[in-house]
């Protein structure tokens, strides 16, 4: 439950300040050790093949993301 509210708490915090601040964590990772009561923050650096970085996906559709049927599941198939 403490920790819960702690990542809640955090969660909470780091939207207020994007939407005050326009401060965005995109390229950080948080770690919390709650055993410690420590957050670590680490920088991330984008991926030079990621094709959502480069600006290459256009279309965040859920079908791109569910997976295909086999013919015995009678399902729709694979385009």
């Amino acid at each position: 439950g403490p920790v819960v509210g702690v990542i809640g708490a955090l969660e909470a915090s780091l939207a207020l300040a994007l939407l005050r601040r326009g401060d965005s964590a995109a390229g950080r990772l948080y770690s919390y050790d709650a055993l410690r009561g420590r957050l670590r923050q680490s920088r991330v650096r984008p991926r030079p093949d990621c094709p959502l970085c480069q600006g290459q996906v256009v279309d965040l559709k859920l079908s791109r993301y569910i997976p295909c049927s086999t013919p015995s599941t009678q399902e729709t198939p694979c385009p």
